[in-house]
């Protein structure tokens, strides 16, 4: 079990080794013996997409499993009703991605990267500043991942961002912030030396048209593109006829799923909170969001049922 004053300094290593940090078994977990102390409800706001709904489930209904007092709170908006919600205290717990959350909080300064260690110790002296703490992150993330039809790489030969370089003009379709995205053009330009400006097709913000362009329906060759960016926990990257390109060079940063709870949470329940959310991030991998992600876009079933399904699935809840 990892204390409040140690976690966040060692949450690195439960990323790199987190089937081991948090124990060799999945089970039910319960509270303090079976005693909840008294404390505040949590509340859990949830940005309006649907996998942030889902992550929120996951975490609030192992909390209920172990008879703790949960409230899912959809925000209707995104990260910036979530952090002020958080800091007025209307919400006090929270499901995020580290780098976005850490570039959100410092206003783009760049100090999120693909190490995991140094984007963690800064986020978490950010957050200390509102009463926010972190709790142990998942092996999952979320991030940005530039896609290819699989003949046009096979074609021109690119398996790696860095072959882009060699590859002549191309035109990428992203979401509309690419131009100044640090992990999108600004970065292929830091990290690759490739300038794909000229070849930008801009698409709406969630990125919904660039996820149309890679279906079956509408491949990105017929849409003329050469490249899309998608989020990694699209179900679409499951298709046989995409690949994802490797960020051989560390371009992309840290997007763990990491949940954040105002400081009192913690003062009032401790360490069985965090044992529950750590027994529960470590179970969570990209791959298996991905598939929770496809039950919502494709089955239709809603976030609460996917995550109790998960649940179950792992041993948390009966």
């Amino acid at each position: 079990m990892v204390s409040g004053s140690t976690l966040t300094r060692t949450v690195a290593a439960a990323v790199l080794m987190i089937a081991t940090a948090c124990g060799s078994t999945t089970g039910p977990v319960d509270g303090l013996n079976g005693a909840i102390p008294a404390g505040p409800e949590i509340v859990i706001g949830a940005q309006d997409f649907s996998e942030s709904s889902i992550l929120a489930e996951l975490y609030g209904q192992a909390l209920v499993d172990a008879g703790y007092p949960v409230r899912q709170a959809p925000l209707g908006a995104y990260r910036e009703a979530e952090i002020s919600a958080l800091r007025s205290g209307d919400i006090n717990m929270a499901v995020e991605y580290a780098a976005s959350l850490l570039e959100h909080l410092n206003g783009g300064a760049g100090e999120a990267s693909a190490d995991v260690l140094s984007t963690f110790t800064v986020l978490e002296e950010r957050l200390a500043t509102d009463g926010l703490q972190l709790l142990s992150s998942a092996p999952a993330q979320n991030t940005n991942v530039f896609v290819m039809q699989s003949e046009r790489a096979s074609a021109l030969e690119i398996t790696r961002l860095s072959d882009l370089a060699q590859a002549g003009p191309l035109v990428l379709g992203a979401p509309a912030d690419c131009p100044t995205n640090p992990f999108c053009i600004p970065g292929l330009a830091e990290f690759y030396e490739v300038d794909l400006a000229d070849g930008f097709v801009s698409a709406v913000a969630d990125s919904t048209a660039i996820e149309a362009l890679a279906t079956d329906d509408a491949p990105l060759a017929d849409a003329q593109l050469d490249i899309a960016v998608l989020f990694s926990t699209s179900p679409l990257l499951s298709s046989d006829g995409l690949v994802v390109l490797e960020d051989d060079r560390l371009m992309l940063a840290a997007e763990n799923v990491t949940p954040v709870v105002r400081a009192e949470v913690l003062a009032a329940y401790g360490d069985p909170i965090e044992r529950i959310v750590s027994e529960v991030s470590a179970e969570l991998t990209t791959e298996e969001l991905v598939e929770l992600n496809r039950q919502f876009d494709e089955d239709g079933k809603g976030p609460a049922d996917i995550a109790t399904d998960w649940l179950k699935a792992h041993n948390f809840i009966g």
